[in-house]
């Protein structure tokens, strides 16, 4: 084999590891839990800071209720001796975990705040995914 064909090897390998590395490290992106927790924060913050998106809470609840669905057949897949009413303690758990930790920040941090802003923005991409 020469050169200039173990270099293309080499750079092929390399290139497939990069991706299967982005694809691992991002994959919870995509899990119920990752996202009901950002919906749940930014529907806290929105709330908290008093934004005025009260055109887009009907279609941004549609989604939590469908992220919310996903996620409680998730831990009802995961621990089948879990009840529904369980399953319900435990997502109410986070949610109110999430709520306090986040009000925490936005009050050290205020309205005004990038993480806000992220906030609103995120509202609105939620919302509009809502069908």
């Amino acid at each position: 084999m020469n050169g200039g064909t173990l270099l293309a090897c080499l750079i092929v390998a390399a290139f497939l590891a990069a991706e299967v590395f982005a694809f691992v490290k991002a994959g919870h992106r995509t899990e119920p839990r990752y996202i009901h927790n950002l919906l749940i924060e930014t529907r806290t913050a929105v709330e908290f800071c008093d934004s005025d998106v009260s055109e887009l809470k009907e279609r941004f609840d549609h989604t939590l209720d469908r992220v919310t669905a996903k996620l409680q057949n998730e831990l009802e897949q995961e621990n089948t001796s879990l009840t529904p009413v369980d399953v319900a303690q435990i997502i109410d758990q986070r949610v109110r975990l999430t709520q306090s930790q986040l009000r925490d920040s936005l009050s050290a941090e205020g309205c005004a705040s990038q993480s806000m802003k992220n906030h609103r923005v995120r509202y609105r991409i939620y919302a509009k995914k809502s069908r």
